[in-house]
């Protein structure tokens, strides 16, 4: 009886350990998981406005296409705006947005991976403002 309860014990033990360590990885793994999201969506997002500047600065847009670009620009631009949010605006704006970029790839054999924010990221170890502001200079034209 007393060695069963031993072995039982020590089964316990190492359990915990095993939990605790599962549960680290875990944690890592979703945040590596997190930060693909982010850098995913950031491409997606500055494709995106990069397609709605050019579709206002060309000649062949009526009036009324223009202002609702600028209008779409405006909220994918906007921090506030909730990602549900610009992400419909994204697929209102251009239906299966994803398929375009990698026919953007294709088509010009680099596609728009946006090279410069992922490097400042590597450079400034604090992740903030400095990553914001970076990003924002690549994607958001000035007003």
């Amino acid at each position: 009886m007393r060695l069963n309860v031993r072995v039982s014990e020590f089964k316990m033990s190492t359990n915990k350990r095993t939990e605790k360590s599962k549960s680290v990885d875990q944690m890592e793994y979703l945040r590596a998981k997190e930060e693909d999201f982010v850098e995913k969506f950031e491409e997606e997002l500055c494709w995106c406005i990069n397609q709605l500047q050019l579709s206002i600065e060309s000649k062949n847009v009526s009036q009324k296409q223009v202002e609702d670009s600028i209008k779409m620009l405006k909220t994918l631009q906007n921090p506030k705006a909730p990602l549900i949010k610009k992400r419909q605006v994204m697929r209102g704006a251009f239906g299966d947005y994803r398929l375009k970029m990698k026919e953007d790839k294709k088509k010009f054999g680099f596609g728009m991976n946006f090279t410069r924010h992922k490097k400042a990221k590597d450079r400034n170890p604090k992740r903030g403002t400095t990553e914001r502001k970076v990003f924002e200079s690549l994607c958001i034209s000035e007003r």
